[in-house]
């Protein structure tokens, strides 16, 4: 016990003097002293067992809170403990957004710091949390910037290729759910003796898991084009299966963008008939991760223009070149004189490459180029467009 050190932790922020009863006493000790709570909540097992249902997982050693959640019958307002937690994940979202670091970097914090406090009441509960609707603003907000505005690219494509599911909630959801739910099978419902009891949530997960193409089959299992997700696996087999979930999350929110009415890419994609594929997908999450902010902001769809800028009466001459034509995205990028030294490839005859810098039929390395190229000019014309704007001489 000389080992052992009490480290007190204040339980709000503060600049004063913290109270006696404001502080959390956090022990820190030895491994072998840690092992004294498992043991302990293996002595009262028995006594907790009874005040459980017949086939709750109480004090079930590794099965967690989570595990100890699914059977049980929870209020479904919302508490205000739940309130307290959404708040403090949009402080955190806020503090994230002002980190002077690059926005992989502050993804990375986001994926760390503010999925698992979003995620806890997800589903778990037999409802969806209240972040739920507002997460993915939360999440863009923290990686983005706080001062960053809105931008014009596609929020389904930006999903895709740079932030991944974790800025999905709901699927993230699904996930852990999944986990809990194998633990819990292993632990108590594989010696369960008859029909399996029908746990709160797992309606909602199905529902969740069929927004991305996925059936029920049985108790705890789920198909996807062939492809089975079975809780009833081991561990190791069920995180393996995984793949295929993500893989069908982003066919879903690929799909999504394609389907899009108001967006021009969108369109352009509909009339090549162009599909999600996994090949499609690594290339553009790996040239996300190589290239700059203008060319990732051109590959999504996030170029704008003074025609796409103007509010009400879109411009005749181009402000650049002065020539009378409209300064829509494919003149600046691909016709402009005044980006003429930046243009090394000429442009490509596919309509979505010459758009967003890449097609299905495109190399990564073809991609690369020709997105380099393209976020050179995003670059410079937003430089030539804030500066006009400062002088006047253009009224966005």
């Amino acid at each position: 016990m000389l080992h052992w050190r009490v480290v007190y932790i204040p339980k709000e922020n503060g600049t004063g003097p913290t109270p006696t009863m404001k502080v959390r006493p956090i022990s820190v000790g030895p491994a072998v002293y840690r092992l004294w709570p498992a043991v302990r909540a293996r002595h009262v097992g028995a006594m907790l067992a009874p005040r459980f249902r017949p086939h709750q997982a109480a004090t079930a050693g590794s099965i967690g809170p989570h595990g100890l959640l699914l059977d049980m019958e929870v209020q479904q307002d919302t508490h205000r403990k739940e309130q307290e937690r959404l708040k403090q994940v949009e402080a955190t979202a806020e503090r994230i957004g002002t980190l002077p670091v690059a926005i992989s970097t502050r993804s990375a914090v986001a994926n760390c710091m503010l999925a698992p406090k979003a995620v806890w009441d997800q589903f778990i509960t037999g409802r969806k949390g209240p972040g739920h609707g507002s997460w993915k603003q939360i999440y863009r907000k923290a990686a983005m910037g706080c001062f960053h505005p809105g931008g014009r690219a596609s929020r389904d494509l930006e999903l895709v290729s740079r932030w991944g599911h974790v800025a999905d909630l709901g699927f993230l959801a699904c996930q852990r759910y999944l986990v809990s739910l194998q633990k819990w099978w292993w632990v108590f419902g594989r010696h369960v003796r008859g029909p399996l009891p029908r746990l709160p949530s797992m309606q909602l997960v199905s529902s969740e898991l069929g927004r991305l193409g996925w059936h029920a089959v049985n108790w705890g299992q789920w198909s996807w084009q062939g492809i089975e997700l079975d809780c009833r696996q081991r561990i190791g087999e069920l995180l393996a299966s995984f793949h295929s979930l993500r893989e069908s999350w982003r066919a879903s929110t690929f799909l999504r963008w394609v389907s899009s009415r108001t967006r021009r890419d969108s369109e352009i994609a509909r009339g090549m008939h162009l599909q999600y594929s996994e090949g499609l997908g690594k290339i553009l999450r790996g040239l996300n991760k190589e290239l700059g902010g203008d060319s990732c902001a051109v590959m999504v769809g996030g170029m704008s223009t003074p025609a796409t800028c103007a509010e009400q009466n879109r411009p005749l001459t181009c402000p650049y070149c002065r020539i009378d034509v409209v300064p829509c995205l494919d003149h600046v990028l691909w016709h402009c004189r005044a980006f003429a030294d930046d243009r090394g490839i000429a442009r490509p005859q596919c309509e979505l490459a010459a758009r967003l810098g890449w097609a299905p039929d495109m190399t990564k390395e073809a991609c690369r180029a020709l997105l380099v190229q393209m976020g050179v000019i995003r670059g410079k014309e937003a430089a030539l467009r804030r500066r006009l704007r400062a002088g006047g001489a253009l009224h966005l």
